[in-house]
């Protein structure tokens, strides 16, 4: 017949096995950093307080442990009865400094915990079965080396220690993998620190979750700036910041692996060798000092977090705000709301002012020649005008005009078709248009990396703001831009207004019709084209003495009598006017000239 054990029995067998035991305990504490680390930045104080004593009391337990052995073995050497016999059968102060110093470290893994990645948690999980392969290897090696009292101390702490060297080396490993991380300043670096507890509900770890970040941003860009002169370097110094984690998890295991009676050696009287079923009893005053003391450690992180808000509440800035400002404050400008970095936009500005008046500078060097140009042409034209005013076709022109139409509109249109003959300024506004996308493109590429100097992440607390107008930021760097951006429309060059010579030519003849020479040669134009419309229709008149025959004659010689006289009159014009009006002309232009070179530069 077959016998099946019942569940309870098999657990009973499997609790019993050792390493089932081991794997147990160390799941379970591995289980527990998981969800405390991912739990911990929202967790209130009365959960993180018990969680720090009871972590910093295991710890606390293996150290003792090792002591009491270490003691167990110098008892050996000691007389008893002696005054150093009873001092080394005591272990309070022991037992308080292994808590103290287990408390500091056990505090370390609290604060790194939240910040490990996948990688690192794999890594922690691998080492509970690790540890387990490496405690059966020492074994093996130390098998019928050393005595009883004594195997299982040496054991758990050559094991410790290798299980903490080879962490190390798989971190090392990860490290490798990694690219370094680069930052310009310290206060970049603390930026980028992880700050897990910065809205805790408990104030005094988020007051020493502020002062870690300070201390890993510190370390950090020490670290990187390691790295650029040696990446092996780099790779040793985030090894040594991470060690005390790592070895900090390899003795949770050590303790993970101690059996109940070896543990209860902490609370009993030392044992002497050689001796043989000897009862001893537990010594009630270190159970009570070792369950005392983390209940002191709850109480005070209580006691202490109360403390921390109360003078939270009284300041401005709290105490870590203080330290942290001091070390890494930002200088910020508050632009619309909102932080952006001092000293980045300081050089985007000094950039940004450099590049506008480049190429604003384009205008003097480009654009300015091409008006020039422009102007020297129709400065060129004066003479051919005038040659064509003071001729006969023009003349009989003008006559005919003045029976069909308005002289002074005649008038500004020769005048503006002759001067502008041969003058092409469409290279003007190609290149008003050019410079014009080109500030475009500055100004928005000024704006877009002034967001990314925006300090977003930055808390409030760690920025020494000066307020800032959004007018006195882009006057400076980009006044220059803004001038050349308007430089088209002032010109007069526009999608509506067409081209840039169709505006200057308007421009001109417009200057012209209010000059006062101009109004005297409409005057003159009109008085010479009336006296000699008068003077053809008195030789018609005296030519129709002779009926038919005397009227050809008289509207013929009337004809050769003004034509010989309007030639005069031209000459006789010209010689008394030309040089007059040749140089009204010119000022005109010259006037209009600097009124562009003005209107281009934004000087009006």
């Amino acid at each position: 017949m077959i016998h099946i054990e019942s569940a309870g029995t098999i657990f009973r067998k499997l609790m019993g096995c050792f390493w089932v035991t081991y794997l147990a305990k160390a799941l379970l504490l591995v289980g527990a950093l998981f969800l405390f680390a991912k739990m911990a930045p929202s967790l209130p104080p009365l959960a993180v307080g018990p969680f720090w004593a009871l972590l910093s009391a295991a710890a606390s337990l293996g150290f003792a442990y090792q002591v009491v052995v270490r003691k167990t073995y110098k008892q050996y050497a000691l007389e008893e009865g002696g005054r150093l016999f009873r001092l080394n059968n005591g272990r309070a102060f022991w037992l308080i400094a292994g808590f103290i110093v287990s408390a500091i470290c056990a505090m370390g893994i609290i604060f790194e915990a939240p910040k490990w990645d996948g990688g690192e948690w794999l890594m922690v999980l691998f080492s509970a079965p690790l540890y387990a392969g490496v405690f059966a290897v020492t074994k093996t090696a130390l098998k019928g080396e050393m005595k009883r009292p004594f195997l299982t101390a040496r054991l758990i702490a050559w094991s410790c220690g290798a299980v903490g060297v080879l962490l190390c080396a798989l971190f090392a490993v990860l490290v490798f993998m990694q690219p370094a991380a680069t930052f310009e300043s310290a206060d970049a670096a603390f930026l980028a620190a992880e700050q897990p507890f910065s809205q805790s509900p408990s104030v005094l770890l988020s007051e020493a979750g502020k002062l870690t970040a300070l201390v890993d941003g510190l370390t950090t860009y020490g670290v990187a700036k390691t790295a650029e002169v040696s990446f092996t370097g780099y790779v040793i110094a985030r090894l040594i910041i991470a060690a005390s984690a790592l070895f900090g998890v390899a003795g949770l295991l050590g303790f993970c692996s101690l059996k109940g009676s070896e543990l209860r050696r902490v609370f009993l009287p030392l044992e002497n060798l050689g001796e043989k079923d000897v009862h001893r009893s537990i010594v009630r005053r270190y159970v009570v000092l070792a369950a005392a003391l983390p209940l002191c450690l709850t109480a005070l992180f209580a006691a202490a977090d109360f403390k921390a808000a109360e003078v939270s509440r009284m300041g401005e800035f709290t105490m870590a705000e203080k330290v942290v400002r001091d070390q890494v404050g930002i200088a910020a400008y508050l632009i619309d709301g909102k932080y952006y970095d001092q000293l980045a936009v300081e050089e985007l500005v000094g950039e940004m002012k450099g590049r506008s008046e480049e190429l604003f500078g384009k205008l003097e060097s480009e654009v300015v020649p091409l008006v020039n140009a422009s102007f020297d042409a129709r400065l060129a034209n004066v003479d051919s005008y005038l040659d064509w005013y003071y001729s006969l076709p023009a003349d009989y022109e003008r006559l005919g005009n003045l029976i069909t139409g308005s002289v002074e509109s005649y008038a500004s249109e020769q005048f503006k078709a002759k001067i502008e003959e041969g003058v092409d300024d469409s290279q003007i506004s190609g290149k008003l248009e050019e410079l014009s996308g080109q500030a475009k493109a500055l100004k928005s590429e000024f704006e877009t990396r002034l967001a990314d100097c925006e300090l977003s992440d930055a808390p409030t607390w760690l920025l020494t703001a000066q307020e800032m107008s959004p007018t006195d930021l882009f006057s400076g760097p980009l006044g220059p831009t803004e001038k050349l951006l308007e430089a088209p429309e002032r010109f007069g060059v526009s999608a509506a207004a067409g081209m840039a010579g169709g505006i200057l030519s308007k421009k001109l003849v417009e200057k012209v019709l209010k000059k006062e020479f101009f109004g005297k040669i409409v005057g003159r134009m009109s008085s010479a084209l009336a006296t000699r419309a008068a003077g053809g229709a008195a030789g018609a008149a005296a030519g129709s003495v002779v009926p038919g025959i005397g009227t050809i004659a008289g509207l013929a010689a009337g004809t050769a009598i003004g034509v010989g006289a309007d030639y005069g009159m031209l000459k006789l014009d010209e010689a008394q006017n030309r040089e007059t009006y040749k140089q009204e002309i010119i000022n005109t232009i010259e006037e209009q000239r600097a009124e562009a070179l003005a209107s281009l530069q934004g000087d009006n």
